[in-house]
């Protein structure tokens, strides 16, 4: 016999199994299997454990648009890096690198997150699961697998898939690290290989270890010849700078192992094999192990022959220039000073020492490069050009100077020294500068005048204007200089925009009188159609005779002022609230067009006319109380009051100035009846708080304290109402909060919870609310609590009753159809046994028994029913009224058949409800509608409508109808409106329906005339879909 099958253990080894998984993909990452290899394994692994039809890894490639399939098992041949996935949300593995979690298919035909890629759809694949391989911020991929068969994946599997993930991408990293180390390691190594500076290693006890090719060179020996040279081997025939041999002591080596230290800038000659000299600057550090002794001395080498050699030739001409006036300096190659003299040195801030070995630009600048490039390409006499420049001699100070100097080429050609002369000629430019600055002083003030300057001549023309003037009139100087003062071409006009004639303009009147002319307002065209209004100043200029020789006008640009001006004026229409001004005589000197309309006087014009005199009304009105206060006190007033004039409440902003008042008014009509009805509001609650029955009401705020208390519980309790004012839910026990905080919170956040608590003996059913403002914000929540104890045990009490009566029912039901049963067996009997000697009446008479025998069968077993609809009913669920209706159609099907009943039926909704028990309501209402049809067939339409969370069936039919008067009737037990002979059934069909539909918490109603037929209209509570997700 086999042992019971372990679910728990089958799954505990299942996990197991997927941690070994992970552990060897781990192993095998950690040991550096080949990148390539471990995906094989680990997809292979995964497809195994999980018992999938196949794995895959998607690459992300660049620009994040699309996957490589870069590796995977159960896939069509040739896909393996070739094929690719969108990275949109639209496919699994997009939608899984955005939501950046795991991501678990059922079902891929009904997955409604994203649609199934083409690659999925292609190997019939439906279920699956997949992860991002790598950071969020950082992904490298995607990891899933994926079944055939539609199948449900648990937690553990999702996190298998994540952990193998994590492996993966650990090793991704390592690779792309390691690739990284072997890449800097063999660029360190070519660098080395191809520096143009001489790098040896020298053991500790004076071996070479290395030498590039670099040091080969400068020393003309191979590795394996230095290598067999000590540092202080004879061959060297090391010399200092003067000439003298080093002595071991002095040579790099000894001094870096002695000191510890590194060496810089060492200089000395060496002998090549070939008897040649050269001379090398020795930079050098000591290497050191990890017990902290040197180890070797790493060296770089320069070959510095040439630079030697010239220094040794520039000292000799230090003596020439010692005694020459003018300052004297060389430049090197690279622009750095090999040689100054004294006079050099003392025109700059820095001493001879300081200037030697440093660049050019420490004294000529930081511009020197490229200054010296114009220099040599502007001068006339390349060989020895001069220039006038300036030297830095100090922070912030410089010197102008006379720079004459000479380009030459250095001996092997490859660069070029400069040799030049300078000399102080400050005091010259000093004198030169003074000349230039009062000679350009009047230009630089017309050039850079902010108001427009232009000459006009005795004739009117235009001879020069400025560069404000040039901008003014969007016109050059060549081009005014065409202009007469008076040319149509400027189209000007005056300030209310009325053409001028050239009698008018101020140029004429100031030849004409001799005395300029201030303010005029002028505006003109500039050549794009531009406008530019100017106010212009205009003064006559007198030649030494005294004779008029011309005007000078100063143009000031009021373009903008103009246009505040219009703007203003706009505005003041445009402006939202009423607005108007009133001067220091209270006469109207703005109306708005929003305020003539709050004042009704569309029709006329204000605009001068007296405040008083035009609302007599006002007058002695707190309107004039307030103006004249803010006339009197000249302090901004602010006010409201209901006006009848505009038959409005009006809030008032009144701004006072020397000139008058600026009255901002608008209609507030509607905020004073929203804030009398919050009065209102309040009072209701207040009244239904302190008068609230066998319960308590209690206004809380997002703090969670209550700010109104009362009713008749409160009353009973040990707190008074003020004393729970400012207590929070918290401050009554931890059992109160933990059930009350959570319903507070959802109710600031706009929901409604019902609950019930138990509460030191008392049952409490508690109701938490939002209460919103007239713009329907939550300003705060509401809590009512009604004592249920009572209600609860007459509940209890009740349902034992129902329970006692259902079992009488039942009693009473088996007791009362046992001899019906008897009679209807007895009366089968007469009629099988003597059913040939009764004659037409005694049969008609037996007939009748046995029908009025199972019509009282019929009705115990309806009351029955009646009786067990809310004690045998299933509870209520989501049910769909298609099905619901389609097993209807086939409980009928014969009766529809014979009555040949055509019958239409709408898609119908998803219902919270018990589908036996709806069932039989549609079932008595499709089973009325054929019977009560008339003489033809039987038309029946059936149709549902929504309405937020309730739905409404209707069951309409063309049949024979009844009185509207009847319409209530029809529901009660036992109410017939046809006799047993006109029509069969027992009278509790419709009244089961009543209670059926009353159990589901729906309403059912009929709307019938008749010979018009009937519509039966059932309102039920709709499922919530999204809920049940």
């Amino acid at each position: 016999m086999d042992p019971p099958f372990d679910s728990a253990g089958a799954n505990q080894n299942h996990r197991l199994r997927q941690q070994r998984v992970v552990a060897d993909l781990g192993t095998q990452a950690l040991e550096g299997t080949d990148l390539d290899d471990l995906f094989r394994e680990a997809v292979t692994a995964v497809a195994t454990t999980l018992e999938t039809d196949s794995c895959k890894i998607l690459e992300l490639q660049p620009g994040n648009d699309e996957f490589l399939l870069r590796e995977g098992i159960g896939w069509s041949d040739g896909l393996l890096g070739t094929a690719t996935v969108s990275t949109d949300r639209d496919s699994q593995a997009g939608y899984t690198l955005e939501v950046e979690d795991t991501v678990v298919v059922d079902d891929l035909r009904t997955e409604d997150r994203f649609a199934g890629p083409e690659l999925l759809r292609e190997h019939d694949l439906v279920s699956g699961i997949s992860v991002v391989i790598g950071s969020a911020d950082d992904p490298w991929g995607v990891l899933g697998t994926h079944a055939t068969a539609q199948r449900a994946y648990d937690e553990g599997d999702a996190v298998f898939l994540r952990n193998v993930a994590n492996v993966l991408a650990s090793a991704i990293e390592r690779d792309r690290a390691d690739r990284r180390r072997d890449a800097e390691a063999m660029l360190r190594q070519k660098i080395v290989d191809t520096s143009p500076i001489g790098i040896t290693i020298v053991g500790e006890n004076g071996e070479l270890r290395f030498a590039n090719d670099r040091a080969e060179e400068i020393f003309g020996r191979s590795r394996e010849r230095i290598s067999e040279l000590e540092f202080d081997d004879p061959a060297w025939d090391e010399i200092g700078p003067d000439g003298d041999p080093l002595t071991a002591e002095e040579l790099p080596f000894p001094r870096i192992v002695e000191s510890g230290e590194p060496l810089f800038d060492q200089v000395s000659g060496v002998l090549r094999p070939n008897g040649e000299r050269i001379w090398i600057s020795v930079n050098g550090a000591p290497l050191w192990n990890d017990n902290g002794n040197i180890d070797g001395v790493v060296f770089a080498i320069e070959d510095v022959t040439d630079r030697f050699h010239r220094d040794r030739k520039l000292e000799r001409y230090e003596t020439i220039v010692e005694t020459a006036h003018d300052g004297i300096y060389v430049l090197d190659e690279e622009r750095r000073f090999e040689l100054v003299n004294d006079a050099f040195a003392e025109l700059t801030a820095f001493s001879r020492s300081e200037l030697r070995g440093s660049h050019a630009s420490l004294v000529f600048g930081e511009e020197f490069a490229s200054t010296e490039a114009q220099q040599l390409e502007a001068a006339s006499a390349p060989e020895s050009p001069t220039f006038e420049e300036t030297i830095e001699t100090g922070p912030d100070e410089t010197l102008a100077i006379e720079n004459r100097f000479t380009i030459l080429p250095v001996d092997d050609g490859t660069g070029t020294k400069r040799v030049g002369v300078v000399r102080d000629i400050s005091e010259r430019k000093h004198l030169e500068a003074e000349l230039r600055a009062e000679r350009d002083l009047k230009d630089r003030i017309l050039e850079t005048s902010p108001i427009g300057i232009t000459l006009i001549d005795a004739d009117g023309m235009n001879v020069f204007a400025n560069d404000r003037a040039e901008e003014l009139f969007g016109r050059s100087l060549e081009e005014l200089r065409s202009y007469v003062h008076d040319d149509d071409r400027w189209n000007l006009v005056d300030e209310d925009g009325r053409p001028l004639s050239g009698e008018e303009l101020p140029f004429t009147t100031v030849k004409e009188t001799g005395e300029p002319v201030y303010g005029d307002v002028l505006g003109l065209d500039q050549p794009d159609g531009t406008r530019v209004w100017l106010s212009a100043h205009c003064g006559p200029l007198f030649d030494a005779d005294g004779t008029f020789d011309g005007a000078v006008y100063a143009l000031r640009d009021i373009t903008e002022r103009k246009r505040l001006e219009n703007e203003l004026e706009r505005t003041l229409d445009r402006v939202s609230d009423a607005f108007n001004s009133i001067d220091t005589d209270w006469n109207f000197t703005y109306v708005n067009d929003h305020a003539k309309e709050l004042l009704d006087v569309e029709d006329r014009e204000l605009v001068g006319t007296n405040v008083w005199e035009e609302f007599p009304s006002a007058v002695g009105s707190r309107f004039e109380e307030e103006y004249r206060r803010a006339m009197d006190t000249q302090e901004t007033v602010r006010f409201e009051e209901y006006s009848p004039v505009a038959d409005a409440w009006l809030e008032v902003a009144a701004y006072p100035s020397e000139s008058g008042l600026s009255v901002y008014f608008r209609d507030i009509t509607d905020r004073k009846d929203r804030e009398r009805a919050l009065e209102e509001s309040e009072q209701r609650y207040r009244t239904l708080i302190d008068h609230f029955p066998n319960g308590a009401v209690a206004l809380f705020d997002d703090d969670l304290q209550y700010t109104i208390v009362g009713g008749e519980l409160i009353d009973e309790g040990e707190y008074t109402p003020d004393e729970i004012v400012g207590m929070s839910v918290g401050e009554w026990g931890d059992e109160i909060e933990a059930d009350f905080e959570p319903k507070f919170r959802a109710a600031l956040a706009g929901e409604e919870h019902t609950f019930e608590v138990d509460y030191e003996g008392r049952e409490l059913l508690v109701y938490t609310l939002p209460v919103r403002n007239n713009r329907g914000e939550v300003f705060a929540g509401m809590m009512m609590v009604q004592d249920i104890t009572e209600r609860n045990e007459y509940r209890r009490k009740l349902e034992e009753s129902n329970e006692r009566l259902e079992q009488f029912a039942s009693v009473a039901s088996h007791d009362l159809q046992e001899p019906l049963r008897m009679v209807s067996s007895y009366l089968s009997l007469i009629e099988n046994r003597y059913g040939e000697e009764l004659d037409a009446d005694g049969q008609e008479f037996l007939e009748y028994a046995v029908d009025g025998a199972e019509r009282m069968r019929a009705m115990i077993d309806g009351l029955l029913e009646f009786s067990r609809v809310e004690t045998r009913g299933e509870p209520l669920e989501p049910v769909e009224l298609d099905d619901v209706f389609e097993d209807v159609r086939k409980d009928l099907a014969v009766r529809i058949e014979e009555s040949e009943a055509e019958i239409e039926a709408d898609s119908l909704p998803r219902v919270v409800g018990d589908s036996d028990q709806l069932r039989q309501v549609f079932q008595n209402l499709l089973s009325n509608a054929i019977e009560y049809s008339g003489d033809a067939p039987p038309r029946i339409d059936i149709s549902a409508h929504s309405y937020g969370d309730r739905c409404e069936i209707e069951i309409s039919d063309d049949g024979i109808g009844i009185d509207p008067a009847d319409a209530d009737r029809i529901f009660g037990l036992f109410n017939r409106l046809h006799t047993v002979d006109e029509a069969s059934g027992s009278g509790i069909g419709l009244a089961l329906c009543e209670r059926i539909v009353e159990r589901h918490g729906g309403e059912i109603r009929v709307d019938s005339e008749p010979g018009e037929g009937s519509t039966f209209s059932v309102t039920l509570p709709t499922a919530d879909k999204s809920a049940e997700r």
